[in-house]
């Protein structure tokens, strides 16, 4: 299996606001074709970049599903936005005063939420995060992948610890 990039399965998000070029039909046709020719992608997803609804966030979780339960991607990460320095986003929410100029940059973690957009708390994208982790990994397909190899299941626990229990590793 391999990562793929989808981001959000919004196009405001994905093209608007993260300013990648990447259309849904150039998504979908892209999926199909990894799917025609054998391919076993893992949609990547961020939630919580800097303007993103909540609604728009589960929107891309429920794609996420929808997409593994078609069969067109093998898994999903569903991972919190990071405020990296220096980049375009980050520059803007400090400048707005969303993120505070000593933002504490060592905090950043995949398995922790350190930022969340206007309209939001940190607790709640957490909450939001954890609930898209368990919906994508409970799909039945996953679900078998994980009881049909017992070093998967093991990896699939890890995972599952690290992101409902932060500071086990």
């Amino acid at each position: 299996a391999f990562g793929v990039g989808i981001e959000s399965a919004v196009p405001r998000v994905r093209e608007g606001l993260m300013n990648k070029c990447l259309t849904q039909d150039e998504l979908m046709h892209g999926l199909e074709l990894f799917k025609r020719n054998g391919f076993k992608p893992v949609g990547n997803f961020i939630i919580g970049f800097p303007g993103e609804q909540k609604k728009e966030m589960i929107e891309s979780i429920n794609f996420a599903c929808k997409m593994i339960d078609k069969g067109y991607l093998h898994g999903a990460n569903i991972v919190p936005w990071l405020p990296l320095p220096g980049s375009e986003a980050t520059r803007a929410i400090q400048k707005s005063g969303e993120l505070p100029k000593n933002f504490d940059f060592t905090q950043i973690s995949l398995s922790v939420v350190c930022h969340a957009p206007k309209g939001m708390t940190i607790p709640e994208l957490d909450k939001l995060r954890k609930w898209g982790v368990w919906k994508v990994n409970s799909r039945p397909r996953i679900l078998k992948k994980y009881f049909m190899d017992w070093r998967t299941f093991i990896m699939a626990v890890v995972i599952f610890l690290r992101i409902f229990v932060p500071n086990f590793l």
